[in-house]
């Protein structure tokens, strides 16, 4: 736990010195290397994604698997993930191409609706980052609903 604490510490370190300038092919390189070396290849979503654990799925496109979560806070738990390897909302936002966002969100707004979760309401939770609740480093959303949360947190 400690390992992976430091290499996001350092991750983010390298972040604002290089100000994740993608113009600077020396600070790309230095990002790429930093996500490989802390993307956990084995982390639970991975296993979903290659089909090694099972799930169910709700929802599968190309770029994308929604799926019920295991332990669910609502009566409705969908986590929502990109099939690449992205460790958190930083990573994906600054390293994703433009359509693979645009499909990821618009994907969330088509199983919410589908879902029939667009007619009362729903909450998209994501975490960034171990000091604020990120227990698997890889990019994902929770869609929640079903019980009235007047509570921002």
């Amino acid at each position: 736990m400690w390992t992976l604490l430091i290499i996001t510490l350092l991750f983010h370190i390298v972040s604002v010195i290089l100000h994740i300038d993608d113009t600077i092919p020396f600070s790309k390189i230095i990002l790429d290397l930093i996500r490989k070396i802390m993307y956990d290849k084995n982390n639970i979503f991975a296993q979903i994604i290659a089909k090694t654990t099972s799930a169910r799925i709700v929802y599968e496109d190309e770029e994308l698997l929604a799926f019920n979560d295991i332990k669910p806070v609502m009566p409705t738990h969908i986590i929502i993930i990109p099939k690449k390897e992205y460790i958190d909302y930083n990573d994906f936002i600054t390293n994703a191409s433009d359509k693979e966002i645009k499909n990821y969100f618009t994907k969330i707004a088509y199983i919410a609706k589908t879902l029939g979760l667009d007619k009362d309401g729903y909450r998209l939770i994501t975490n960034n980052g171990l000091n604020l609740g990120q227990t698997i480093f890889h990019f994902h959303f929770h869609l929640i609903s079903g019980n009235n949360i007047t509570n921002l947190i």
